[in-house]
């Protein structure tokens, strides 16, 4: 349901192969059991690195994803969902949301590490209980199960990525 690449240092390098991978994933095809007519996310992709190579800057780690995301040969719309998290404790933690029915990156508004790291655990439990449930041909509307991520506040804004 989901994948997860774990960075010490983040970079160009590192940022750009994950993101290659990602694509990659986004390609595979789920086999089903014959007769299943439940329709099948891929994986998730999610990034989380300790530290980061760049100097401080305003959402800069979430700026430099999108432009490998962007950049030739990788060509792959920011809002699609291929890759969903990313995280830099201290530099920022952003996801991919749902504001006023539109996709948008949202940016988490604490500046502290542990919420960072905290908030990253709480999306992806959240992430995968509705590909759990979307996948059991349930629906999340109905059920009193939830992620972790159902129990805190959501100080989350849109970030522009143009």
């Amino acid at each position: 349901m989901a994948r997860i690449e774990v960075k010490s240092c983040l970079n160009n390098t590192e940022l750009t192969k994950f993101v290659v991978a990602a694509k990659e994933i986004a390609t595979l095809k789920l086999d089903v059991r014959d007769g299943c007519t439940n329709q099948f996310t891929g994986a998730l992709n999610f990034l989380f690195a300790y530290k980061s190579d760049l100097k401080s800057g305003q959402d800069s780690e979430l700026k430099r994803l999108i432009s490998v995301m962007n950049s030739e040969p990788i060509n792959i719309d920011p809002l699609s969902g291929i890759v969903s998290m990313l995280c830099v404790p201290g530099r920022g933690f952003y996801k991919i949301g749902v504001e006023n029915g539109n996709r948008v990156w949202q940016k988490h508004l604490s500046n502290d590490p542990l919420d960072h790291i905290a908030w990253f655990v709480a999306c992806l439990s959240n992430s995968c209980f509705q590909y759990l449930i979307e996948r059991q041909g349930r629906d999340s509307k109905n059920s009193l199960e939830g992620g972790v991520g159902l129990y805190l506040d959501h100080p989350f804004k849109a970030v522009n990525i143009i």
